[in-house]
């Protein structure tokens, strides 16, 4: 063999590049296998709606957030051109064509002096390892516009009682989401040799569901020293009846999932999540709210019984309808409307029949300012029907009425037959007459249009999900990230999922590292480990999980328009070069890396091989 090297004057051990050009040279190419994914309706009405309600509300809470730094207008000014000359000399052009980069902006005020100050954030001047040694206790600055922000907060509260308000104080902001890792998993790419490749495992295998917080005070998860487990576990056999927790991380969590192990993730699985991490904030941070950002998973907007949900309502009365509480009208903005708009309707219509007649005259509502509105019809001889179907019966009662029955011969013959009708005392009343009684219907009105009506009311709008109860009821938020918009999802979870994922397939589930079942019965053990590995601060530091939360702020900061041209998206700090691309098809969190894979595995590609 050594004769054989020398002839053809090949030393070892060869560069990788050598071995990449050899294969290459044998036929051989690295493919990335894909996964098929959805597109979302990134910019479906109802989400683009709520997406900015979504951002205008971050904006305001920024206000309250640790995330300020303060300059001399001089400082900015020397920032803003190097700014300048730092594009110019990288785009090769003038300093003129470089004036074009949007300059930073922030907040004119003047100091105890008489000095002129500009107060910006953190993310516009400073890197994050510069903020741990100027700020390593919270990151930053508060602002000095906190005391306004903090009393428009306190004005606004509707959420919380005043004995458990929170809203006067700095805020805690707290993104978290659930993800899948796999035995199986590992890169998505793989070495071809003339079409033909090695042959994966047919199944993904044993599988482990994470539920993972992240913050840009603490990181990844909410890891706890000796002492702070202490406390916190002190703080919990003062305050509740609950057991003290087992682990020094309440902020990361292992779900074996399946029918015959731990279940699913659900909803009372979440609330005891929650439960443990406000434990631990409450403990540790008395003197701040916290704002836990959550996706829209079933788990996590369960709805409270009885509640009023616009979305749980029929047209009509009865039926399998929820009933809603009962509730007050507090004003006549927003709960009442100027009258009821009616047409006439052909006789002998059924109640759901679209009305075709002239326009009647509008009718006032009958509910007033500080009566109370029920759910259900009353019960007994001063209990009205509905306003459309007068002949309604009062009870269920069961009629005859002439039917087409299919016949032994297959023929079909007209008889009659009996047919429930269902009585309206004590049932749902149904959109209709519910809107009626606040003067809000209008005969055009279909289920859809009627359902948004009446969510648009204030007490509709107000009413809280049940996990959203839970942290009210302590005076912290709980807010929901825009539907298919991963990329703004609290403090950058789904970049960390990201990562974390490009580790585990990369870096730690490989070689004698890979989860396997062939030496021993310790599969998800191993699983677990590898997970918990990739999701440490090895691979992603206190610095890179505030890079995440940087970029998703950033986002936010566009879509609420504080970039007003496509030019300064495009040559922002973080460089949203693909944000049209973001605009127009979004993917789900499974396939982040279509639009960030450089992003997210930044300083690891240096380990060899290529993509997932």
């Amino acid at each position: 063999m050594k004769e054989l090297l020398d002839d053809y004057h090949v030393h070892l051990p060869i560069s990788a590049t050598t071995a990449l050009n050899w294969m290459h040279r044998f036929g051989m190419c690295y493919q990335r296998t894909k996964q098929t994914y959805y597109t979302d309706n990134h910019d479906r009405p109802d989400v683009v709606t709520y997406r900015n309600g979504y951002v205008s509300e971050h904006a305001e809470m920024l206000l309250r957030m640790p995330v300020w730094r303060t300059l001399k207008k001089g400082e900015l000014e020397e920032v803003n051109a190097e700014r300048r000359s730092s594009h110019a000399k990288a785009a090769g052009a003038t300093m003129s064509e470089g004036d074009a980069v949007p300059e930073i902006k922030g907040f004119d005020y003047k100091g105890p002096n008489g000095e002129e100050l500009v107060e910006v954030l953190v993310d516009d001047v400073m890197d994050t390892a510069d903020r741990e040694v100027l700020y390593p206790a919270l990151g930053g600055m508060r602002s000095v516009r906190f005391e306004e922000a903090a009393q428009r907060a306190k004005a606004a509260c509707r959420r919380h009682t005043p004995e458990t308000c929170k809203c006067g104080q700095l805020i805690f902001h707290l993104g978290q989401d659930e993800s899948i890792y796999r035995a199986n998993d590992g890169p998505s790419g793989r070495w071809y040799i003339r079409g033909e490749g090695k042959l994966l495992p047919k199944t993904p295998g044993v599988g482990v569901m994470v539920s993972l917080v992240v913050s840009e005070l603490r990181g990844v998860g909410f890891k706890l020293s000796d002492a702070e487990f202490e406390q916190v576990n002190a703080w919990r056999a003062e305050h509740t009846k609950r057991p003290p927790l087992t682990s020094k991380d309440p902020g990361l969590v292992f779900l074996e999932y399946g029918t015959n192990k731990e279940g699913y993730w659900n909803y009372e699985k979440m609330e005891e999540f929650v439960i443990d991490i406000m434990d631990a904030f409450d403990t540790l941070y008395p003197d701040m709210q916290l704002v836990l950002e959550v996706d829209w998973s079933s788990g996590h907007a369960k709805k409270i019984p009885e509640g009023l949900y616009a979305t749980s309502m029929n047209l009509l009365y009865g039926g399998k309808q929820d009933i809603v509480r009962a509730t007050e009208i507090k004003s006549k903005e927003g709960y009442l409307g100027d009258g009821n708009v009616l047409r006439e309707r052909p006789v002998g219509a059924h109640a759901s029949a679209r009305p075709t007649g002239p326009m009647r005259k509008v009718r006032a509502p009958l509910l007033c300012v500080g009566e109370g509105q029920l759910g259900i019809f009353g019960v007994g001889p001063e209990a009205q029907p509905p306003w459309y179907a007068d002949d309604a019966p009062r009870h269920d009662r069961v009629v005859q009425k002439e039917r087409l029955v299919k016949q032994p011969d297959g023929s079909r013959k007209r008889q009659l037959v009996d047919v429930k009708q269902e009585g309206w005392e004590g049932k749902a009343k149904g959109l209709k007459q519910y809107l009626y009684e606040r003067g809000l219907w209008d005969d055009k009105l279909g289920t859809k249009e009627a359902r948004e009506r009446l969510r648009a009311c204030k007490d509709f709008q107000e009413q809280m999900s049940q996990l959203e109860s839970v942290l009210a009821a302590r005076g912290h938020i709980l807010l929901m990230s825009p539907k298919c918009h991963p990329e703004v999802a609290g403090c950058g979870v789904e970049y960390c999922f990201g990562r974390s994922k490009y580790v585990f397939r990369r870096r730690v589930n490989v070689g004698d590292q890979k989860v396997s079942g062939a030496r021993d019965g310790t599969v998800m053990q191993q699983l677990k480990r590898n997970v918990a590995l990739s999701l440490s601060s090895e691979y992603i530091d206190l610095a890179r999980s505030r890079r995440f939360t940087r970029r998703a702020r950033t986002y936010r900061r566009i879509y609420n328009g504080e970039f007003d041209s496509a030019f300064a998206i495009e040559h922002s700090k973080d460089g949203f070069a693909r944000i049209e691309a973001a605009y127009k098809v979004a993917k789900s969190h499974r396939n982040i890396f279509d639009t960030h894979r450089a992003f997210v595995s930044a300083g690891l590609s240096s380990s060899g091989g290529s993509g997932l």
